[in-house]
């Protein structure tokens, strides 16, 4: 009778430890993804690792922009400056006409206060941004709200301009996990194609070709 009690202990024992008793689960809580206000950036984050090109690749909500490209660096008069260069298209017929709009940030107030103010040169709106999550070399999670949190913003960065619809779509899973401003289905992708480089060859040709030929008509008129 002892025995036979002694295995049933085990026998519950191995079921509990094993998830399998009713009720009972071996999954972690599900994470409930979190607004850009309430969001946290990186501790870690080091700012100077994100200096050199990036270029945004997806976003919500979607915005009337194509050829996102931003750079940033540190400037020659102070080590806390930084600052941020962001260079897009708004016209979707003529991907090759840029515009280009400068802004700095105080790399040390930014990482005391935990987000970056910038205004969006696109939306026309002043936002305060967060880096989410970033590996530097590849990916940057950003996202931005306005001062009333009145709305925000989820951005992906990328350091490459073209990446294939898989990865884009692994990106978009990742950052939707924890945070709401992404979606892993609706995100808008930012046009980012062979149209968005200005060629200086493209240009250069057809200047070669009208100085070609007026030599050539001026040596007809000499001769």
């Amino acid at each position: 009778m002892n025995c036979l009690f002694g295995v049933s202990v085990l026998v519950i024992a191995l079921s509990v430890l094993s998830g399998s008793v009713t009720g009972q689960s071996t999954n972690p809580p599900a994470t409930t993804p979190v607004n850009c206000s309430d969001a946290t950036m990186m501790s870690n984050i080091d700012i100077s690792a994100l200096y050199g090109t990036w270029y945004e690749v997806a976003r919500q909500p979607s915005i009337g922009a194509a050829c996102i490209e931003v750079d940033i660096g540190g400037s020659s008069q102070s080590t806390d400056i930084v600052y941020v260069n962001t260079t897009y298209a708004s016209n979707m017929n003529m991907l090759n006409q840029n515009k280009t709009v400068s802004q700095t940030f105080n790399k040390t107030l930014a990482t005391a206060n935990g987000s970056i103010t910038l205004y969006s040169n696109i939306s026309s709106t002043n936002y305060l941004f967060k880096v989410l999550s970033t590996d530097n070399t590849n990916y940057a999670f950003v996202c931005g709200y306005t001062s009333n949190n009145s709305s925000s913003i989820g951005v992906i960065l990328t350091r490459t301009r073209y990446v294939n619809a898989t990865y884009l779509g692994n990106l978009e899973a990742q950052a939707a996990i924890n945070y709401s401003d992404f979606s892993a289905t609706s995100m808008y992708t930012i046009t980012q194609n062979e149209g968005c480089v200005v060629s200086g060859a493209a240009t250069l040709v057809p200047f070669i070709s009208l100085l070609t030929a007026l030599v050539y008509s001026l040596m007809k008129f000499l001769n």
